[in-house]
């Protein structure tokens, strides 16, 4: 286990906690003056030291939060050797929207989303695919941590591969029968997962002959991540695109897919409830030894927590002065 700071130069801004020490500093001479001078004798000290302390605990623990620091440690990568999962992106042109120009896009929401579960699910090796109105694998499951942030950072991209067709709408949902093949995942693999991660932007679909196709090969769980709103716009600088609009039928392509799949709609925030639908879907099994795994734990959120801690002091105090 280690301890690093990633942004060693925040640490500076604990310098800030000269400058209300001094204004205490200041103030209490004054007080101290004015009652020599009214004959009201010396004020206690003991009182100002914990106004003093919350003072300086306050940028201490901000600037120790900016410095970023993170434990990392390493240990067994256990993987389980029954359980397959793949990770579908989708990569349409209507990815690239977002809220306003400072939004992240669909497809960054999508990516780090990705990564969030894979780090909570990396016990089952994992693959990357992209879909448009085909699905094309990118990755094929495994159980090596880096190779798959690797590819879902500097492989994948909207657009790339673009679709075969030439419809406005570059997504068919009905793309999805090609798990059916069972060519994605070993065939040795009992238990089969896909998290399709898209902005629900899919051109209308056969519901019907979809579950049929899907039926006719080994099962696989799916788990749906819909991204996006009807007010996100594809945006050139700080001007959104007169070109682009969202569809108004995409919560409803959604759910269509959701039941062809016989899957489940999860919100992407709620990652809790998607690695949920995941283990119940694996279960338990066996699992071997793959080398070792780097896990990083950022520890910057809770000092920054802990400092609401002398502030609400502070607050206190002045309240009951």
């Amino acid at each position: 286990m280690q301890l690093e700071l990633l942004s060693p130069l925040g640490a500076l801004f604990a310098l800030a906690a000269v400058v209300p020490l001094a204004a205490l500093f200041w103030v209490e001479r004054t007080s101290q003056r004015l009652r020599a001078l009214l004959g009201l004798g010396s004020d206690p000290v003991r009182p100002s030291l914990g106004v003093a302390g919350s003072l300086l605990a306050v940028p201490v623990l901000l600037a120790v939060a900016l410095a970023q620091p993170v434990v990392r440690y390493t240990g067994a990568h256990l993987v389980r050797t029954d359980a397959e999962a793949f990770y579908v992106f989708d990569v349409s042109r209507s990815m690239l929207a977002a809220a306003s120009p400072e939004s992240p896009r669909r497809f960054g929401q999508a990516v780090e989303t990705a990564k969030r579960l894979h780090q909570r699910l990396a016990d089952i090796p994992s693959g990357v695919a992209t879909m448009t109105d085909r699905v094309v694998p990118s990755l094929f499951p495994t159980g090596n941590d880096e190779v798959f942030n690797a590819t879902v950072e500097d492989a994948l991209a909207p657009g790339q591969p673009p679709p075969r067709g030439y419809d406005d709408v570059g997504t068919l949902f009905a793309a999805v029968d090609t798990f059916s093949s069972g060519t994605f995942f070993s065939r040795t693999t009992k238990h089969r997962v896909a998290i399709v991660l898209t902005d629900g932007e899919s051109r209308r679909f056969d519901v019907p002959l979809l579950e049929q196709t899907l039926a006719l090969g080994p099962p696989v769980t799916f788990v749906v991540l819909r991204f996006g709103s009807t007010r996100d716009r594809v945006w050139d600088g700080g001007t959104p695109i007169a070109g682009f609009r969202p569809t108004t039928t995409a919560e409803q392509r959604t759910a269509e897919l959701v039941r062809a799949t016989g899957g489940t709609e999860v919100r992407p925030r709620d990652t809790d409830k998607v690695v949920k639908v995941v283990r119940d879907a694996v279960g338990r099994g066996p699992r071997v030894e793959q080398g070792q795994l780097l896990r990083v734990i950022g520890l910057g959120t809770w000092f920054a927590l802990a400092s609401l801690v002398p502030l609400g002091f502070l607050l206190w105090r002045r309240n009951i002065a």
